[in-house]
């Protein structure tokens, strides 16, 4: 699965409740191998800015400011 591919499925959820796209894109998540997860992973390196996504947590934990 190419970064393009993971793009058009997460896109594809967006009508589905939370449950039901979680479900959908673990099971194709979990379905692919290794090679295709380690190249999936280098063509995305970091969470796109076109995939919405709430840092607020990143930011609880990695911030020195947060305690």
């Amino acid at each position: 699965m190419t970064f393009e591919e993971s793009k058009r499925v997460i896109y594809s959820c967006k009508s589905l409740t939370f449950i039901a796209a979680s479900d959908r894109l673990q099971e194709i998540v979990f379905a692919l191998n290794k090679a295709d997860t380690l190249e999936l992973i280098s063509q995305i390196g970091a969470i796109p800015e076109d995939i919405g996504h709430d840092s607020t947590e990143d930011y609880k934990t990695t911030s020195p400011h947060a305690f």
